[in-house]
């Protein structure tokens, strides 16, 4: 499967695991344009699994509810030669390896995922087909990463839910302000 670059640039994403809410718009389908919550999440030793999950959650704006859950989620495995200097690409599974569960539905599928940027840059195009005809129609997507209290990335300090729940959203983008 071949993607044209999209617009955005950045330098890849760190392998560092993370869980995101990302808000993505899915696009070319023929279909009225619809924005969809999408919970993704990259972990292993070096990051070498992506998976994506569908919610089903509208996403009008850019700040996801907190109660995301996925419904559907696809798997991804990091793709050879994927690294320092390029998009970090994965390539979805048709199946779950052994031992591996994800939430919600697992759908197989056959297509690619390409991490672009970091932290708040960080942003996913998706292309993909499912196995499974029942499950979800073919997709192509763009994501950026939304604000979510329920995320989690690896080697940042958890913050309890009550503080960052009332913390502003400058705070959760750029961190603790400080005053001089």
């Amino acid at each position: 499967m071949i993607f044209p670059e999209p617009d955005y640039r950045g330098p890849p994403s760190a392998c560092n695991g993370f869980v995101v809410a990302m808000r993505s718009k899915l696009i070319g389908s023929g279909r009225p344009c619809s924005w969809e919550w999408l919970i993704v999440s990259r972990w292993g030793g070096s990051g070498e699994h992506l998976s994506i999950g569908w919610t089903s959650t509208p996403a009008p704006t850019a700040e996801a509810p907190l109660s995301l859950t996925p419904r559907q989620t696809a798997f991804a495995i990091c793709a050879p030669g994927s690294g320092t200097g390029t998009p970090a690409t994965f390539h979805f599974a048709a199946c779950l390896p052994q031992r591996l569960t994800v939430a919600g539905d697992f759908v197989p599928a056959h297509g690619c995922v390409r991490l672009y940027g970091s932290g708040t840059a960080l942003r996913v195009r998706s292309k993909g087909i499912c196995l499974d005809p029942g499950l979800r129609p073919a997709w192509d997507v763009e994501a950026a990463r939304g604000l979510w209290v329920g995320e989690f990335i690896e080697g940042q300090p958890v913050r309890s839910t009550q503080a960052t729940a009332s913390m502003s959203s400058i705070e959760m983008w750029n961190g603790p302000i400080r005053q001089s």
